[in-house]
Parts: C-alpha cells; sequence; structure tokens
C-alpha cells in the first residue's frame, strides 16, 4: 500500500510540475508579443512623428 502511494504522489507531483511549466511558458510568450507590440508602436510614433 505505501509503494502505492509513493507512485500516485510522484505521478501528481510531476503532472503539476509539467502544468506549471506550460502555465509560465505562456506567460511568457505574451509577455514578449506585449514588448514586440510596444516597440512596433513606438516605432510608428517615431516615422510619424509622435503622438
Amino acid at each position: 500500500m505505501l509503494w502505492i502511494q509513493m507512485n500516485v504522489m510522484s505521478i501528481l507531483i510531476g503532472f503539476e510540475l509539467n502544468a506549471s511549466i506550460v502555465i509560465n511558458k505562456r506567460i511568457l510568450g505574451m509577455t514578449e508579443k506585449i514588448k514586440e507590440s510596444s516597440q512596433q508602436l513606438e516605432v510608428e510614433e517615431d516615422h510619424y512623428g509622435g503622438a
């Protein structure tokens, strides 16, 4: 019974770790897209003489 409990805990910990990695990758990707968008807006403002 103890062996089954240890296996279950290791599977749950692995699942939680995997889920947190996926979420953090998505958050990082979203922040990079926001940075790219803001840089493009700055370039367009400079091109058209500012706002």
